[in-house]
């Protein structure tokens, strides 16, 4: 059974919509429009029965479908249900943290849950952004190699004048000569990536920019 993450008070049209809008696998629906794709009869409902409409609808969708079943994604190589049942939770994730946050109540999210998210939006959600753009608009900064660390994993960025290389598997060589070395627990490395809380203290630091170009990427890209 599909589980997201839990996802705080329903009454924000903030975190209602965005997510529970009914996204439900198509994987035979073509991909030229999707400006329609909010069906008429959610437009009308208000944002608590529209999460839990939904919520009800997304869920059974997904639980009716193996993980590997198709699935339309901007991801080329992985045309999934699975994508979107991992896009969708750590969509919520975030959106739960806001919501709960507006209310002063912040929780953190879960550390396992965290590293997942962190992984995807370097991997996914950051090249998904640099795809539309494109490279011949991508913007020009500072340069420099960035490893993260978080949660006994970590992920190399080399940032480019007009792209980016991002790399799982960090050698030595790579570590020693990196100009920015960022780590930090899950839930704060994930928060400061996605433009919800600050580099993760104190232990880091950014002389160099790499880091503030980093997160200028990932804002222009998310």
């Amino acid at each position: 059974m599909f589980r997201p993450a839990r996802s705080g008070t329903s009454n924000s049209w903030h975190g209602t919509p965005h997510w529970s809008t009914c996204r439900r696998p198509r994987p035979s629906a073509p991909a030229s429009n999707h400006r329609d794709w909010v069906p008429e009869e959610v437009r009308q409902l208000g944002p608590a029965r529209m999460l839990e409409t939904c919520y009800r609808r997304l869920t059974s969708e997904f639980n009716s479908h193996e993980s590997s079943d198709p699935a339309e994604s901007w991801v080329a190589e992985d045309q999934t249900v699975g994508f979107w049942i991992r896009r969708l939770t750590h969509e919520t994730a975030i959106h739960r943290y806001d919501i709960e946050a507006a209310l002063a109540d912040p929780q953190p999210i879960d550390p396992e849950l965290a590293v997942d998210g962190i992984d995807e939006i370097l991997t996914v959600m950051f090249e998904r952004g640099r795809a539309a753009r494109g490279t011949d608009t991508a913007p020009e900064g500072t340069t420099g190699d960035l490893v993260l660390e978080s949660g006994g994993h970590t992920w190399f960025v080399r940032l480019l004048p007009t792209d980016v290389e991002i790399s799982r598997e960090v050698s030595r060589e790579a570590r020693s000569a990196a100009s920015t070395i960022i780590s930090g627990e899950p839930h704060d490395l994930l928060l400061w990536l996605w433009g919800r809380g600050p580099l993760p203290a104190p232990n880091n630091d950014d002389d160099g920019g790499a880091a503030a170009e980093l997160r200028r990427r990932l804002a222009a890209s998310t």
